[in-house]
């Protein structure tokens, strides 16, 4: 059965790539106006072209549904591909699995059962993995982030013989009561594993909530502000915490009411917008509310940032933040996950001369000992001097 059915819009800010996020299960199309949408097996939209723009689209989405439960051997067999000679200790623990051949089911809930009292813990600074990165991660680090326990939980189902895949996509969103939207950021993006069962087709299962279920938790509820909300939500009251919190809701809202009435700019409106200019404007006094609020905003946000400028910020993390913008404008930005020494290995692809890489990675070193070191003030100084000659070497 694929009932009910849920109908929904969605609003898909500028984005390089011709992925088209949708819910899950979508379709059997989605409405795109001016472009050519075609979906994949693996419930992917694409488009013909990259857009480059704002895009709105309308699309249907089954809560209930059976895929592929009829797929032949042939079609499943890229899902039990593996790398020849590659994590032999994860071999080894799937050989041990799997020697009662129990069906795919029982093997998924073991996979997890191990997963859940073995010591694994989530975090967003992992260890730097290498050749054997699942053998690395599941019997050494155990620390890692949605994609590390993704890719290893898929590994280790197709080496005992179940066909596997990892998903990509977003879980959460931030949900605005003014105007009853639901934003999905980057910062909502994670990583889950499907499985496929005889008779019943692909099924969902993800290894992080085995591990870390309060990351799930926190976001199928609401997701956490930025980073940046967030540290300024944390200076305030909470009076006026809750006031900076309804005048974003609202400052979002007139946004997405903005965006919307761009989108459906055509000629009509157009004449719309002129009469409504000579007469007094009905839709002026619409956002009016928005806009005062927005306007509030923006003054409590320019008096906070002024008295933010005004506390001495902390030499190190100024260098360290002009370091990263640097290489970003050379195509390498820094990872949210990546901590210095993880972000100094992957700098050393970067094609540089040799004097100029000396400089990228003592910079990365001496960063590391200065911010989780502990160093006199002297050693401090002369170092902080140094970060800067660096600085310049590392254009």
């Amino acid at each position: 059965m694929r009932n009910p059915a849920l109908v929904y819009e969605l609003t898909l800010e500028v984005q390089q790539q011709p992925y088209l996020p949708a819910l899950e299960l979508s379709g059997p199309q989605l409405e795109l106006d001016h472009y050519r949408v075609h979906d994949t097996d693996e419930m992917e939209f694409v488009t013909t072209r990259t857009p480059g723009e704002r895009l709105r689209y309308r699309s249907r989405a089954w809560l209930t549904y059976s895929l592929q439960a009829d797929a032949s051997p042939a079609t499943l067999q890229r899902w039990l591909e593996l790398p020849d000679g590659y994590n032999p200790r994860t071999l080894a623990l799937a050989a041990r699995l799997a020697a009662d051949h129990a069906t795919a089911p029982v093997l998924v809930q073991r996979l997890l059962q191990l997963l859940r009292t073995s010591g694994y813990r989530y975090t967003l600074e992992p260890a730097l993995l290498g050749r054997h990165a699942v053998d690395e991660f599941l019997f050494d680090s155990k620390a890692g982030f949605c994609e590390h326990f993704a890719g290893a939980y898929v590994f280790t189902l197709r080496a005992m013989g179940v066909p596997a895949r990892v998903v990509t996509g977003y879980q959460g969103g931030e949900f605005n009561p003014v105007d009853g939207v639901l934003s999905v950021r980057q910062a909502d993006a994670h990583a889950w594993a499907e499985f496929w069962q005889a008779g019943v087709g692909w099924q969902r299962v993800d290894p992080t909530a085995a591990v870390a279920p309060q990351r799930i938790a926190g976001a199928g509820a609401l997701a956490a502000p930025e980073r940046g909300s967030t540290e300024l939500l944390q200076t305030l009251s909470g009076e006026a915490a809750s006031l900076l919190t309804s005048l974003r809701f609202q400052f979002a809202a007139l946004n997405n009411q903005w965006n919307q009435w761009v989108l459906d700019y055509n000629p009509e409106r157009q004449q719309a917008l002129l009469n409504s200019t000579l007469t007094g404007s009905a839709q002026a006094s619409n956002l009016w509310p928005y806009g005062a609020g927005a306007l509030g905003l923006a003054m409590l946000l320019c008096g906070l940032a002024w008295l933010r400028r005004r506390r001495p910020r902390d030499p190190l993390t100024q260098l360290y933040a002009q370091f990263c913008r640097q290489q970003a404008r050379r195509g390498y930005a820094r990872a949210a996950h990546e901590g210095p020494l993880a972000y100094a290995q992957r700098l050393r692809l970067r094609p540089t001369s040799a004097a100029q890489q000396a400089a990228l990675q003592e910079f990365l070193l001496l960063y590391s000992r200065l911010r989780y070191a502990a160093d006199s003030p002297e050693s401090r100084t002369a170092s902080l001097a140094m970060l800067r000659k660096l600085l310049v070497l590392c254009r």
